[in-house]
């Protein structure tokens, strides 16, 4: 029996584009999303200060890798950064994921042909930076000096915002960790006026009687209290987010602050004004809509403002006066009498009474007998 040649051909052909059609197959399938079935789940991150006095605490956690790094989830959620030294005050920062693996290059070319690049779109495909280092101004802590301070009460803390000093700002966060700068500053659209609570003043109050700085019972009974008093004057909010991986923002805030300082009287002696970022703190959609993360940077950068304006040498002169005192009106109007040494000496009781005389002062307060 003779075999149909061009048959046979035919079928061998076939036979090799079903190989390779399979060969074809099974790679898109075997390389199917890489990052997302090869990446690990946890990755161990270097994140330094310039202080190694610094507690770096994340998630409310100091526990750290034995060669100082930190070993985080990838799981979509950024990671807040909170850098405690007990002579500087704390600083907020938030980690996030946003470089995609490098296995993701492997799902490129089986990506073209059904999409599988599009499966590498889960949290554990995205790292972290594998190094970080946090950048701040350094503030230091209030605390008392010296013993001869004066009481110290922050009377108010102000703010009218409206659409006119409110603004916004949206960031890409794989954009924004190389280019904080980066995005647009749009006023806020709402016609409703926004104003400061009590609430932040009762903070900063608590936080200077914990101080030794403020006591309450002294208001108003000694001339020995100086009050402060703060106006906000501008707020930009920033929001941070990616559209992949993020679930939650990272939100923060710029303001614009001046503090007074009174005296007694209420006569201000002192001003300054002060451009701050709060820090960095997690925002979720529950927070938003609460107003808790706008409150939360607000009274952060707020109480940065205070810390600096605490730390004013001038702000420090007026509240460490060593020894110096309230000088009275008497005390103004007296003249010192210097007295010249006698040439001639008495010789008893009665001459000694009769050469004495009685000098006093303008203001009939102060009396004096000197022997002539």
């Amino acid at each position: 029996m003779l075999c149909d040649i061009p048959l046979l051909r035919k079928g061998v052909k076939y036979m090799k584009n079903r190989i390779v059609f399979i060969g074809i197959i099974a790679f898109a399938v075997f390389f199917n999303g890489c990052a997302a079935i090869f990446a690990s789940k946890t990755q161990d991150v270097s994140i330094r200060t310039n202080d190694d006095n610094d507690v770096l605490f994340l998630n409310g956690s100091d526990e750290k890798n034995n060669d100082g790094s930190y070993h985080l989830a990838k799981d979509a959620n950024p990671v807040q950064v909170v850098v405690e030294n007990e002579n500087y005050r704390d600083e907020y920062f938030v980690l996030a994921q946003y470089k995609m693996s490098p296995l993701h290059i492997f799902s490129w070319v089986p990506g073209i042909i059904i999409g599988a690049f599009a499966f590498d779109y889960v949290p554990k495909a995205y790292s972290y930076p594998s190094s970080t280092q946090l950048q701040y101004e350094r503030i230091p802590q209030i605390k008392k000096e010296a013993d001869q301070a004066k009481n110290l009460w922050v009377s108010s803390v102000t703010a009218k915002l409206s659409n006119k000093n409110i603004f916004s700002v949206k960031h890409a966060y794989s954009k924004w960790i190389s280019d904080p700068k980066t995005g647009d500053a749009k006023r806020s659209n709402s016609d409703q006026t926004f104003a400061l609570t009590e609430r932040i003043t009762e903070q900063l109050n608590q936080l200077l009687e914990e101080k030794d700085l403020a006591d309450k019972d002294l208001l108003g009974a000694s001339k020995n209290t100086l009050y402060l008093s703060g106006q906000l004057e501008k707020v930009t909010m920033h929001y941070v987010g990616e559209f992949i991986p993020m679930l939650r923002n990272i939100v923060y805030a710029e303001l614009e602050m001046i503090w007074n300082l009174k005296n007694a009287q209420e006569e201000t002696i002192y001003s300054k004004k002060y451009e701050v970022t709060s820090g960095q703190f997690i925002s979720s959609p529950q927070s938003f809509q609460m107003g808790q993360d706008v409150n939360k940077v607000l009274e952060d950068g707020i109480e940065k403002s205070f810390y600096l304006f605490m730390n004013d040498p001038q702000v420090k002169s007026e509240v460490y006066q060593s020894g110096k005192q309230e000088t009275t009106a008497s005390a103004k109007s007296s003249e010192t009498v210097k007295i010249k040494p006698a040439k001639k000496y008495v010789s008893g009781v009665k001459q000694a009474i009769a050469s004495s005389v009685t000098i006093k002062a303008a203001d009939l307060l102060s009396v004096m007998t000197v022997i002539l």
